[in-house]
């Protein structure tokens, strides 16, 4: 549509609301003041009489009109809706920025028709930016940025072909850059960042040759950078960073001769960096880290000799840094962090002696650390950890006197820490942990009187301590020995300290003077001593972790006044007494973790005050009495575990008003009578452990309300019943164990031939056992084991043997109201009666199954019938049992366990057992089965070969090959096709061809 066809619908759109007399420029004025609030008009207190010429912020002609109105920052809040435009048609300016004006931008601005700088940036001005915009046709400045302003950009806007420009950026616009944007072709600085722009950057952009800036950053904007970027030789800044663009980065990008800053980070590009970009002379900025840059950095990088900053970093490019970097004597800032580099560090790099912050970490460079290095005499920040540095850090390290921070972790760095790093005398922060470093810490180290963060591998020197502005000590995850230096709060300003996972000993120093103390870390360590008069009182102390030592002695008091606690942990220590109630002072409590530790008495009822707890670990004490009634109090409990104590009593019922619990352990304790139904309010819940109690009653239905549940225990305890039908409602059910209960009764329940009869169960303090049914012949390895019980075991009654157990399984997983994994299907399993009827016993490691699922939990069953999966998935579902029963059919077949032929159908990872070596493949089926019984004949040839195919389709490799115990069941009793040949000529590879479901 032709602009001035869309201005004429416009004027159309406006013509009804307009008036043939002119409306008084003082009355509007005076109006729209007494729309503003208060406050607002008291800043407009010279708005008075009838001569707005004289009034603050407005400029008149000779005339007499209006001309300029500006009233930037002026602290003005209202809308412009009472503003009657209509009255200033000579209006060229029109500066209300930085006010707190709201509501929308009237479309009767359009009548402004003179108008030649409209700034409405920084307020609160909301909706659409009105299409009437289009009539402003005088237009060359346009400002609304920092507004919240949403809906699409109006195509109208490429009518105004005398913009210059226009900022519209941190607003919520959306929708896509329309393409009128091509007429602007008068437009320098175009700004559309921080939106929510989506789209492609239209190929018009490209038409706008004046262009000196272009922002179009921190948007939702995706697809290819358009290849007419090229066509603007003006450009001077490029900002397209934070969208989703994808695609190459266009060679055209070199044709940008005047281009000072390019920033194409946070995008989706890839491909390699274009060589073209070396053309671009002027660029002091290039920014194209976190991307999905790949291939080499170009040597033309070295090319852009006005380069001030170069960030690549966070992409996939490898290859050696160039050489020709050293080219680049303004370089300020080299950021080629977390790529695929390889090689070596150039010696080049020391000729940028400009360089204040270089790095290179999260690479794969090798080899040593360049000595050239110290020429960066400017350097503040250096960089190489996680690579792959090898050689002895130089001295010549000491001679960057103005680094700030150095971290050379994470490498393979060799030989001492050099003396000259005393000469650091502003380094702040020193990170050389995960070395290969010898020797000692030199005593140079406590020269760094500026050092507030230190991180190091070797001896802690006691020269440590004359470093009295240190306020990080960090020594975590190294080899350090011998004890912690008695004097190390000796100035006073030491905030946080940690020794994780170290090899320290003897007792801890007398922490009474470190009263900055933010953050403690001393875990994982071999510290000994007692410490209840170790520790003051540290007001702004936070977190603090004593656990896994060899700590003794009682809790102090005093911990109770560390007001701003938010973390205490002192775990799998040998602390004794009881939980001091002064702990309840420190309200500010998320984490209590006291467990694994010789703690008795009462858990405190006080600590019912932390309303801020979060996680509260008692267990592996000696804690006794009941838990106390007001851990109602405990709102924002996500864990709660008192496991392993001498706990009493019930459960109380207040536990159900912690509705933020996930995870809530009780077990081995003597916590007795009923579970309540209680918890079933605790809706979050994914973790309920409640074993090895003296629990009664029945499980609640309601706990079938938990949907969240993913792990339930309830085992060993006295409970009876049926387990809920509402079970079946816990999707997220994964792991479930009630065995060893009277709720055994539902496994009681099971009434099939070929499974054991179980009467009950029975238990006491120190054993369970489970009544069965007494099978006579006993269990069918035992049969298989013994010549003569063998030879009586003829091929009809293997038969049956192997079709009695498939039934018992088919029953279990397909028929029971909740399907039941055996998990330990083996011949020692499964017993025979008089008749040899085979019956399915020992229900020990058996677990309930919803349908269609599947339970992770610990590997359970016979080493050799165990399902090969269980080797790296703790995911079990039927079909491992479905494995097992092709192990216990070929046993039967064969008279002994087949371990040979399952390591040969194991031994490659085709999902067919076809894979099978050739001298297994060409094996007759006569020669593999029991030789102690007569060649079968008969009608019995096919069952027997039938049998072994579908015990070979049961052994699958992968699970999903395998069929379900329905189908071999119904296989088993179905009608067998004859087989291809004579028995005595079948061999497996026979067998393997065949089509097993017809």
């Amino acid at each position: 549509m032709a602009p001035s066809f869309l201005i004429l619908l416009l004027l159309q759109s406006l013509h009804a609301c307009t008036s043939s007399q002119r409306v008084n420029q003082t009355d509007s004025l005076l109006k729209w003041k007494a729309n503003l609030h208060y406050k607002s008009q008291t800043s407009l207190s010279s708005w008075v009489g009838d001569n707005p010429c004289n009034w603050i912020g407005i400029t008149c002609d000779k005339a007499g009109s209006i001309t300029n109105l500006n009233l930037s920052s002026y602290g003005l809040k209202g809308t412009l809706h009472s503003l009657n435009f209509l009255a200033f048609p000579t209006l060229m300016e029109l500066q209300l920025s930085k006010n707190s004006l709201y509501g929308t931008i009237p479309s009767s601005i359009g009548r402004l028709s003179q108008l030649r700088v409209l700034y409405l940036d920084f307020n609160d001005f909301s909706g659409n930016i009105p299409s009437e915009i289009g009539l402003l046709t005088s237009l060359n400045l346009l400002s609304l940025y920092g507004n919240q302003l949403n809906g699409a950009i109006p195509k109208e806007i490429g009518i105004l072909e005398s913009l210059k420009n226009v900022d519209l950026s941190n607003n919520n616009l959306s929708g896509q850059i329309p393409i009128s944007i091509g007429n602007l072709t008068n437009l320098c600085i175009f700004n559309l960042s921080i939106n929510e722009l989506s789209g492609l950057i239209p190929q018009e952009v490209g038409m706008l040759e004046s262009l000196n800036e272009l922002d179009l950053s921190s948007n939702h904007l995706l697809g290819p950078i358009p290849s007419s970027i090229g066509n603007l030789k003006n450009l001077f800044i490029l900002y397209l960073f934070k969208n989703n663009l994808s695609g190459l980065i266009p060679q055209e990008v070199g044709m940008l001769m005047s281009l000072n800053k390019l920033d194409l980070s946070r995008n989706n590009l890839l491909g390699p960096i274009p060589i073209s970009i070396g053309n671009l002379k002027n660029l002091s900025i290039l920014y194209l880290w976190k991307n999905n840059l790949s291939g080499s950095i170009p040597q033309e990088v070295g090319m852009l000799g006005s380069l001030d900053e170069l960030d690549l970093s966070l992409n996939n490019l490898l290859g050696p840094i160039p050489t020709s970097i050293g080219n680049l004597k303004n370089l300020f800032v080299l950021h080629l962090f977390l790529n695929n580099l390889s090689g070596s560090i150039p010696q080049e790099v020391g000729m940028l002696r400009s360089l204040s912050k270089l790095d290179l970490s999260r690479n794969n460079l090798v080899g040593p650390i360049p000595t050239s290095i110290k020429n960066l005499k400017n350097l503040s920040i250096l960089n190489l950890w996680e690579n792959n540095l090898s050689g002895s850090i130089p001295q010549e390290v000491g001679m960057l006197g103005s680094l700030n921070k150095l971290d050379l972790s994470f490498n393979n760095l060799l030989g001492p820490i050099p003396t000259s790093i005393g000469n650091l005398k502003i380094l702040s922060f020193l990170h050389l942990i995960h070395n290969k470093l010898s020797g000692s810490v030199p005593q140079e180290v406590g020269m760094l009187g500026s050092l507030s963060y230190l991180d190091l591998s070797s001896l802690i020197p006691i020269e440590i301590s004359n470093l009295t502005l240190l306020e990080t000590l960090q020594l975590s995850y190294n080899n350090f020995s011998g004890h912690i230096p008695e004097k190390l709060c000796l100035g006073g300003l030491l905030q946080n300290f940690t020794t994780i996972n170290n090899h320290l000993t003897g007792p801890i120093p007398s922490m009474r003077n470190c009263t900055s103390l933010f953050r403690l870390r001393l875990d994982g360590n071999l510290l000994t001593g007692n410490i209840s008069e170790q520790f003051g009182v540290y007001p702004n102390l936070n977190f603090i972790d004593l656990s896994h030592n060899n700590l003794y002695g009682e809790l102090s008091p005093k911990w109770g006044q560390c007001h701003n606690l938010t973390s205490f942990q002192i775990s799998h220590n040998n602390i004794t007494g009881r939980i001091p109630v002064e702990l309840a002072q420190a309200t500010r409590l998320q984490r209590l973790d006291l467990s694994s530790n010789r703690f008795s008495g009462e858990i405190p009822q006080e600590l019912g005050r932390l309303t801020s707890l979060s996680i509260l670990i008692l267990n592996d004490n000696q804690l006794s009495g009941n838990i106390p009634s007001n851990i109602r109090s405990l709102s924002s409990l996500e864990q709660l575990n008192l496991a392993e104590n001498d706990i009493s009593g019930p459960i109380p019922t207040t536990i159900g008003e912690c509705l933020k619990l996930r995870d809530l352990n009780l077990s081995d304790n003597k916590i007795g009578e009923n579970i309540p139904f209680e918890i079933s309010t605790i809706k979050n819940i994914r973790k309920l452990d409640l074993s090895q109690n003296l629990l009664t009653g029945k499980i609640p239905s309601d706990l079938g309300e938990l949907q969240y549940l993913e792990v339930l225990n309830l085992s060993h305890n006295n409970l009876f019943g049926r387990i809920p039908d509402t079970f079946d409602n816990l999707q997220s059910l994964t792991n479930v164990d009630i065995s060893y209960n009277h709720e055994i009764h539902s496994l009681t329940n099971i009434r099939h031939r070929n499974i054991v009869k179980l009467y009950g169960f029975c238990s006491s303090a120190e054993h369970s056992f489970l009544v069965c049914e007494f099978i006579e012949r006993g269990s069918l390895r035992k049969i298989l084991t013994n010549e003569e019980e063998a030879m009586d075991l003829n091929w009809i009654k293997r038969l049956n043997v192997i079709k009695g157990l498939s039934n018992a399984l088919c029953y279990m997983h397909h028929e029971c109201s909740t399907p039941i994994i055996h998990r330990d299907i083996s011949s020692n399993n499964v017993l025979l009666d008089l008749e040899y009827e085979a019956h399915v016993s020992d229900f020990g490691t058996a677990r309930i199954l919803k349908p269609d699922s599947s339970v992770r939990s610990l590997v359970a069953g016979t080493l050799g019938y165990i399902a090969p999966e269980l080797a790296y998935t703790m995911e079990v579902n039927e079909k491992c049992d479905v494995y097992s029963f092709g192990v216990v059919t070929m046993e039967v077949l064969m008279g002994r366990h087949p371990s040979d032929l399952i390591s040969a159908l194991l031994s490659q990872l085709a999902p067919l057992p076809s894979s099978t070596p050739p001298n297994w493949r060409q094996m007759l089926i006569k020669d593999l089965i029991d030789q102690r019984l007569l060649v079968p004949t008969g009608e019995a040839t096919v069952h027997v070969a039938s049998t072994v195919r579908l015990a070979l389709v049961c052994l699958q490799a992968n699970p999903q090959y395998r069929p379900t115990m329905r189908q071999v069941s119904q296989a088993l009793t179905s009608e067998w096709p004859p087989l291809p040949k004579p028995f005595s000529m079948v061999t497996l590879e026979d067998l393997v061809g065949q089509d097993l479901w017809g």
